[in-house]
């Protein structure tokens, strides 16, 4: 709400006029400030949760959360997020895994080819993968046994990837650790099924398998344990084996786990690959290999929010003033930039925060727009985004579920925003965060005297916003004078009828 005011002294006319108010003063000139009203926001007030699904894989460096329960007996995890071809990393170990060629390869054969999964409904995680298909022969070999990962087993195992196939007929192990094959799953062993290996008391071969949909992301989780294996896909149990000997299954470990394996003169499976993880001494329940394909990356840090910027979509009905940037912090760590982007094509930087400090613990992170460039900011009504970037692993952002196209993410290394962002991704993530701001109020635009010594007021304001007048003869005691109107050009005129009744008479313009 601003104010704005009339002085009637003798011969008036106006001296000075500056935008926010006019004053007409006799020998002195009259400015009244403004008047503080409530803050408006435009955002998500709300905390939200630190626990949210991410729409790319953990980054490079990213470290398991010991504490969330997935994460339990967990031995090996390997993402596939760490390079073009030469890096491969496990989570678990900190080790690199390296590529190998491997017996019977083809002296042509390539390296298997890295590339981005288009963001589907079957893939909803973005992030890099590895494609073995026409004849690529090259292993991701980890640097240990069998036996450093699934030892002195009580309880039992699980093992799980994500992989897609490319067709129904190529033959090849996808993850293997030959000896006595305590991780393995096949590719196509039969026609169009996925397939693994245990083992019963005599030591014989117990090969599960299921229907696996061609060119579809599939998770393909599996569970050892006394007198009991089960096989899940996309975290539903699709095939069991009730004479598992776990002892058997898990003994005489001589292998190390590899992806893309084969034997002498064996095919290789054409198919794509994404991840492995493997648990020692657990065995997953159905409902944790429900929650496992819902988030394959639960156990990990929500560090993936480390290394993008991330927006969400906000509106604005009316001019807005922007005061402050508000953003919700769970937890005390690290530093956070925000910023303001319009809805063009490429999204246009309108603001940015300086690195603020966060010291913020299950509260509001309020950085004022004067802290920011440029220092002061308003924007007309429109769409526009509030995006956020951090430079710590902890799980500070609050999360809502949006609806699809109300958040993006890109790929940025802790800085300076872009100054215009083009082939973001789009998601459904929303964020607590939010701006306040004041509406630009109404402005007192011209006055005249008309015959008899009526005054005429011109005031503008925003298009279809509501505003009216106020009267003073003493700047405490305010009379309204008029009743809010709203015109669709956002001028109006008034006529003060009343003028020459009073020596001097001062009028504020309110909103409403």
């Amino acid at each position: 709400m601003f104010d704005q005011c009339y002085r009637n002294a003798g011969n008036l006319r106006p001296l000075f006029q500056r935008t926010g108010w006019i004053g007409v003063v006799a020998a002195v000139i009259v400015s009244m400030p403004a008047c503080a009203g409530t803050l408006l926001t435009a955002g998500i007030t709300s905390p939200g949760t630190n626990t949210y699904p991410n729409p790319k894989k953990p980054v490079f460096g990213s470290p398991l959360n010991w504490s969330r329960s997935i994460s339990t007996g967990l031995v090996s995890a390997l993402p596939l997020n760490e390079g073009d071809g030469t890096n491969y990393y496990d989570a678990v170990t900190s080790q690199p895994c390296v590529p190998r060629r491997l017996p019977g390869t083809s002296p042509g054969a390539l390296a298997p080819a890295w590339f981005s999964p288009g963001t589907t409904s079957d893939y909803p995680w973005g992030g890099r993968a590895l494609s073995n298909n026409g004849g690529a022969a090259q292993a991701i070999q980890s640097p240990f046994q069998e036996s450093n990962l699934i030892s002195n087993v009580t309880n039992g195992y699980s093992y799980a990837m994500l992989v897609q196939p490319l067709d129904t007929n190529t033959f090849g192990r996808i993850m293997d650790a030959g000896g006595a094959a305590v991780i393995t799953m096949y590719l196509n062993l039969q026609p169009g099924q996925v397939a693994t290996t245990w083992r019963n008391s005599l030591g014989t071969a117990i090969v599960p398998h299921a229907p696996i949909a061609l060119n579809r992301w599939t998770l393909v989780l599996c569970t050892v344990q006394q007198g009991l294996g089960v096989m899940y896909l996309n975290g539903t149990p699709v095939t069991n084996d009730t004479h598992v000997d776990l002892a058997a299954s898990w003994a005489n470990q001589t292998g190390q786990l590899i992806y893309n394996a084969t034997g002498n003169g064996s095919q290789m499976p054409n198919a794509n690959f994404s991840s492995w993880w493997v648990w020692n001494n657990r065995v997953l329940t159905a409902q944790d290999a429900a929650q496992m394909y819902a988030n394959p990356w639960l156990m990990f840090h929500s560090g993936s929010q480390k290394g993008f910027v991330k927006g969400t979509k906000v509106a604005l009905s009316q001019t807005a003033l922007v005061s402050n940037v508000w953003f919700y912090s769970h937890a005390a760590g690290g530093n956070v930039r925000l910023a303001i982007y319009d809805d063009s094509s490429p999204k246009r930087l309108l603001w940015q925060s300086t690195v603020v400090t966060n010291t913020t613990s299950e509260g509001w992170l309020k950085t004022p727009v004067g802290q920011g460039s440029p220092a002061s900011l308003s924007l007309n009504p429109g769409t526009y985004w509030l995006a956020w970037q951090i430079d710590t692993l902890l799980d500070v952002p609050g999360f809502t579920q949006g609806a699809s196209g109300e958040g993006f993410f890109l790929g940025q290394a802790f800085g300076a925003f872009p100054g215009a962002i083009s082939g973001a991704q789009s998601s459904a993530e929303t964020w607590s965060m939010y701006l306040d701001y004041a509406t630009t109020g109404p402005l007192f635009t011209g006055l005249a005297f008309l015959p008899g010594g009526s005054l005429q007021l011109k005031l503008l304001a925003d298009t279809n916003a509501a505003f009216g007048l106020l009267a003073s003869t003493n700047l405490k005691d305010w009379l309204r004078i008029s009743v809010p109107v709203s015109n669709n050009n956002g001028l109006w005129l008034f006529t003060d009828t009343n003028a020459p009744k009073f020596p001097r008479r001062f009028y504020r313009a309110v909103s409403p």
